[in-house]
């Protein structure tokens, strides 16, 4: 899978990364952090994915760095959103480096998950999160894991930043399963770790690949 990961990568960049550095540096100019996105077509484990990365470029930075350090949930920190089965995947995965940000008001039937895992490095309670676009810029995989929801504005946010998403079908969501993320069924702790742990590793191949490419 890494191999393949990486022929498509260096495919992608072989014929556009001078042009990408030109308007990157174009750019810069303007605005001392811009938005850049990379995109890519992967086949892992028979789930066919369409990732379109975003990420903040600071001058004097690398052009492609995007390592997949930040899984993002949005929204209130309670039963209705499934979050016990997020942290009970999250507590299975043990993820080298990575953190969980959890954005949003702890509600009364959430506090004792916030109790429970609050003092942990590897979990972050965020609260109330005015600047949205500033987070998700920042998260690198958006994961809600809902046991009931209208249609879930978190994850359109999360695909107009360019995020691949975790998701239940209780989400409403319009994205396809496979193409802008992995659907899950509600309640699945197995299925969520393994969708967060797929996305995972995907992203650190491709972050990989991209050291190597801006390196020659």
């Amino acid at each position: 899978v890494k191999g393949r990961v990486l022929e498509l990568f260096q495919t992608y960049y072989a014929a556009r990364l001078d042009e990408v550095r030109e308007d990157v540096e174009k750019l810069e100019t303007l605005d001392p952090l811009i938005t850049f996105a990379t995109s890519m077509t992967i086949d892992l484990g028979g789930v066919r994915i369409d990732l379109i990365h975003t990420g903040g470029h600071a001058a004097g930075t690398s052009l492609i760095s995007a390592l997949p350090d930040r899984v993002l949930f949005a929204g209130d920190i309670g039963l209705r959103k499934g979050l016990p089965y997020l942290l009970e995947a999250w507590d299975r995965l043990a993820l080298p480096g990575a953190e969980l940000w959890l954005a949003g008001r702890v509600r009364s039937d959430g506090r004792f998950l916030a109790e429970r895992y609050g003092h942990r490095d590897d979990v972050r309670f965020l609260g109330h999160v005015a600047d949205m676009p500033s987070l998700y810029r920042q998260a690198s995989i958006c994961v809600l894991p809902s046991l009931s929801e209208g249609s879930a504005k978190v994850l359109y946010e999360a695909m107009a930043s360019g995020l691949p998403i975790v998701y239940t079908p209780a989400c409403g969501a319009v994205a396809q399963d496979g193409v802008e993320g992995i659907q899950v069924p509600v309640r699945d702790v197995d299925a969520l770790a393994l969708a967060i742990e797929r996305l995972y590793h995907c992203l650190l191949y491709t972050s990989d690949a991209a050291d190597e490419e801006d390196s020659v």
